[in-house]
């Protein structure tokens, strides 16, 4: 008997510890399905240069972080104000996304664009980066841009005073 009253203590614990990890393994796919979906709305309305899609994904503490630049913006306001700054840079017709993808668990996203477009002064830009994103709740939590040209702040800056071009 007590051998009996081990054995079914040992499945019902063995099936709680089943269910839990079936559990997590469903958790991360929907936080996945829920980032990935995300990812894709952020992308088309970043292309549609539709700002209030675009804040849509946000959290309402989300960061904006441009390493080349040494840019950091926190907050919806100022992430909103700086992507509006960038739409007037961007032409929607020729920017496009290179590779995207979201890992198991839904936490971060990759989205490799080539960004074209001229920035103020009418100068053309023509860039390769890669955005990190990281997510809370399905929401962008985090924005980070690396630029894979050297010559990023060059080009968004050329023609401005001081600027050398």
């Amino acid at each position: 008997m007590r051998t009996t009253i081990k054995t079914i203590v040992l499945i019902a614990v063995l099936a709680l510890l089943a269910t839990s990890c079936s559990t997590g393994a469903t958790d991360e796919a929907a936080a996945a399905e829920k980032a990935a979906a995300t990812q894709e709305a952020y992308t088309q309305a970043f292309l549609a240069q539709d700002i209030d899609a675009v804040m849509a994904t946000y959290t309402d503490d989300v960061e904006f972080i441009n390493r080349s630049m040494s840019t950091h913006w926190t907050g919806s306001e100022r992430v909103q104000s700086g992507t509006k700054g960038i739409f007037s840079m961007t032409d929607p017709d020729s920017t496009e996304v290179l590779e995207s993808f979201v890992s198991d668990d839904g936490s971060q996203g990759v989205i490799h664009w080539h960004w074209v477009g001229e920035n103020g002064l009418d100068k053309p830009i023509d860039l390769m980066h890669v955005q990190l994103l990281e997510y809370t709740d399905g929401l962008i939590s985090m924005l980070t841009s690396y630029w894979e040209t050297m010559d990023v702040e060059e080009q968004l800056t050329a023609g401005y005073p001081g600027s050398g071009s």
